[in-house]
């Protein structure tokens, strides 16, 4: 048997809370749209398999784009540097105290130099 959060805030005649102003509902998942860290953000632009668009360039590796292991490192290269701003500098950004040893924040910092590395290897394809 699950418990139930408690609630927050006023409730409006539909049901959903309110929060300060009574008069604003907020919206409801489909209004809202996905979440915030499943829309296409910058990193998911960039390194897109698909070709660029008008003022949407996008890095690309070296070597041939039809290749399974061309397309295996760019959609890799995509997730880890969605995942690290995800897990890494988001919570480093966002939280008053991060508790990461020294251990763990080096190991954080080979993610994103790694990260690094990668996006200097690569060259930025424009829309022609």
């Amino acid at each position: 048997m699950g418990s139930r959060r408690p609630t927050v805030g006023r409730r409006g005649p539909t049901g959903r809370r309110s929060g300060c102003c009574p008069h604003r509902q907020p919206p409801t998942p489909a209004e809202a749209g996905p979440p915030r860290h499943r829309r296409d953000g910058l990193v998911h632009a960039g390194l897109r398999h698909e070709g660029p668009r008008r003022r949407k360039p996008r890095l690309r590796f070296d070597g041939d784009h039809n290749t399974p292991s061309w397309r295996a490192r760019q959609e890799g290269a995509k997730y880890l540097a969605a995942g690290a701003f995800l897990a890494l500098r988001n919570v480093a950004a966002h939280e008053d105290e991060v508790t990461w040893t020294e251990q763990e924040a080096l190991e954080h910092l080979a993610t994103l130099s790694v990260l690094a590395r990668w996006i200097e290897q690569c060259t930025v394809e424009r829309a022609t």
